[in-house]
């Protein structure tokens, strides 16, 4: 009979995460350790929060056994529930069944699950997509206005351009040439900062080389399509700007993408990527930081768990938060980064943020890595 299990949480809030590492301490109980979450016997999903749904329907598609902690009486295709607020002895009781082998983790049924993806078909009326390849055609376009002005000097302009060129069309020409300069830099700018910028606000679909990762951008209705690895499409978020295209729903591209998941998932994922190792320019080095509840830990940075589990002893500084996980400074600054802005980690004396909706999630990553923000840095 096995007597070493392991457990791991999403979303929990942080006292309730305390509450679940102090029940598995219990007499009644086998063995239980916390885990990161890629191979645990059981994943408890706080289904109420901003990963939550997402993070539940990938559980089920894994075959994982993961029990549904919610305010809510009942939900469907649930084989574990528990309610809010968090009751240690029913706990208790689920990890005893749990142990005795009782449910066993149920199979997904594919049916199911297409509908639970179905929402996002009513897509269609994304079709125009006005805003999002703005920043690429408008810097080609504007300069074609300044032959319209005088059609015959254009026409002998290549001749002589300083002399043929009238006075008075010259300062429009002059006053032309610089609205386009601040739309410039759009070129040069990259997937991952027009996201933070919150400048994609329609589909746009961004491939990489023949045979690599798609990545299927749906701001509309806040999900994206793309392989469930996020390191796969980290190398998409430095694609420049004039290699995003815009596309409807109904695109095979995006079809073919991946899977839905939630767009909260994938600005973090940016946000991470935009860190370098350095704190964002709006938070305060010397502050110490708290977990205000236990995340979302992608089984790609497994350091993450061993930082996470670091702040939810005690609020810590950078660097002793570095030491305590025995991790790099710049990995806990990333961390800090992502997580902040995903209202998961608070400097100490802060209020905890009330208001994790996906909509004030996405306020808070724009204003932490803003152009103006970074600007502010530098």
């Amino acid at each position: 009979m096995k007597t070493f299990y392991t457990i791991a949480l999403s979303g929990l809030s942080e006292t309730d995460a305390k509450q679940v590492f102090a029940a598995i301490e219990s007499p009644k109980l086998g063995k239980w350790s916390p885990s990161e979450g890629g191979s645990s016997d059981l994943l408890i999903i706080d289904v109420d929060s901003v990963w939550g749904h997402m993070d539940w329907l990938r559980a089920v598609a894994e075959d994982r056994l993961c029990a549904a902690y919610t305010e809510q009486s009942s939900m469907r295709d649930c084989d574990l529930l528990l309610q809010k607020p968090l009751n240690s002895d029913k706990l208790i009781q689920m990890l005893l069944d749990v142990q005795n082998g009782a449910p066993a983790a149920r199979k997904p049924e594919p049916a199911k699950h297409q509908a639970a993806s179905a929402p996002p078909t009513p897509k269609p009326e994304a079709k125009a997509v006005p805003q999002a390849p703005a920043p690429m055609p408008t810097p080609a376009e504007k300069p074609a206005p300044a032959p319209a002005v005088a059609p015959a000097p254009v026409a002998a302009s290549p001749a002589a351009p300083a002399k043929t060129a009238p006075k008075p069309a010259a300062p429009v020409q002059a006053t032309e040439t610089v609205k386009p300069a601040p739309a410039q830099p759009a070129r040069d700018e990259t997937l991952g900062t027009l996201l933070l910028d919150g400048a994609i606000t329609d589909m746009v679909l961004v491939e990489g080389a023949a045979g690599d990762a798609k990545l299927a951008i749906d701001p509309i209705n806040n999900i994206y399509r793309a392989p469930p690895q996020l390191k796969s499409i980290e190398k998409l978020l430095d694609v420049p700007a004039s290699r995003i295209r815009p596309v409807s729903a109904q695109d095979a591209a995006v079809q073919h993408a991946g899977p839905e998941q939630p767009i909260v998932r994938l600005l973090w994922f940016a946000a991470l990527c935009a860190s370098h190792g350095e704190l964002a320019p709006h938070l305060d080095p010397a502050s110490t930081w708290r977990l205000t509840r236990w995340p979302q830990i992608e089984r790609e940075f497994p350091r993450h768990f061993r930082i996470a589990t670091a702040m939810m002893k005690q609020p810590a500084t950078l660097e002793e938060i570095a030491d305590a996980a025995k991790s790099p400074v710049g990995d806990v600054a990333g961390f800090i980064n992502a997580y902040y802005v995903a209202g998961y980690v608070a400097p100490e004396g802060a209020a905890e943020p009330t208001d994790n909706s996906t909509s004030n999630v996405l306020g808070r990553l724009r204003r932490s890595f803003s152009r103006n923000a970074r600007e502010a840095s530098a």
